[in-house]
């Protein structure tokens, strides 16, 4: 009987895991482009609109007006023991859009079969930063910034909402949330401001952003700019957009060539992190 209810048990086992495949490269439907750029150290770090000498390093974009902002930072141990895992929890607040405000879990892979068997994810995406290319599933999770504080956040709180609205998201979560609980910390919070509009001298309109990231709280002066776009992997034109940003870039001789992602940047400028 034992050897019965034995067998079964691995069959319904081998049933579940045939049902639920790894992730194939054909699933990760967007891509997004993005390129650091070396901006003079003496431009203002947070401001109010493009202008003057920064306006015209970026005249190959014909912006919409106005900005967005929003203040970001991340979770992690001091060793960085999500990061050892490629595990990224950030939390982001929309400051004029309360409602956009989003807690995201992310997993980052160098193919789609590094991730194994995912589901009821958000975006499955390729992220491709200064020619370098990952692969990365994201879990987006809405907050409500008077329940969270992105300036001083209660992990608890951040843990209690990934694990009420998204169970998948939790599982990666999960055992980092119960080993580090007393280990977990935020990173100094971030004020990224951002500007929109179509390039020019391409074909179809496809659209880039502008980001200034910048200590939200007073220190000393530093940031850091990238420059991004995104749209369907299928799309042959692409890389062509992406040729284009990165020729007027050099042209420009402000394409950075060491730069890494915004998390890894903002990772770099906090204390108490190794």
């Amino acid at each position: 009987m034992k050897k019965t209810i034995f067998c079964t048990a691995m069959l319904l086992t081998l049933i579940f895991a045939l049902s639920v495949q790894a992730l194939e490269i054909k699933d990760f439907t967007e891509s997004e482009y993005a390129f650091g750029v070396d901006e003079p150290t003496n431009l203002k770090m947070a401001p109010s609109a493009l202008e003057g000498k920064r306006a015209d390093f970026y005249d190959f974009i014909n912006f919409e007006p106005g900005n967005k902002t929003k203040l970001v930072t991340y979770l992690d141990t001091p060793d960085r023991q999500l990061n050892q895992t490629s595990l990224i929890i950030r939390i982001r607040e929309d400051i004029k859009k309360s409602g956009k405000s989003k807690i995201t879990v992310k997993l980052r892979a160098l193919s789609p079969e590094g991730f194994g068997a995912l589901k009821n994810y958000t975006k499955a995406e390729i992220d491709i930063v200064n020619g370098k290319k990952k692969y990365s599933i994201s879990y987006d999770i809405k907050y409500n910034p008077s329940d969270i504080d992105v300036r001083k956040v209660d992990i608890q709180a951040v843990f209690k909402r990934v694990k009420k609205k998204s169970p998948d998201a939790w599982a990666l979560v999960e055992p980092f949330a119960k080993k580090y609980a007393d280990q977990i910390q935020q990173t100094i919070v971030m004020r990224s401001l951002s500007w929109e509009g179509l390039i020019t001298k391409i074909s179809g309109n496809v659209e880039a952003k502008v980001e200034i990231w910048s200590p939200y709280y007073k220190q000393p002066k530093m940031f850091f700019t990238q420059i991004s776009f995104k749209g369907k992997t299928k799309d042959s034109n692409l890389v062509k957009v992406a040729n284009r940003i990165q020729d007027a870039l050099k042209k420009k001789n402000i394409l950075s060539e060491t730069m890494g992602s915004k998390t890894t940047a903002t990772f770099k400028m906090s204390p108490n992190f190794n």
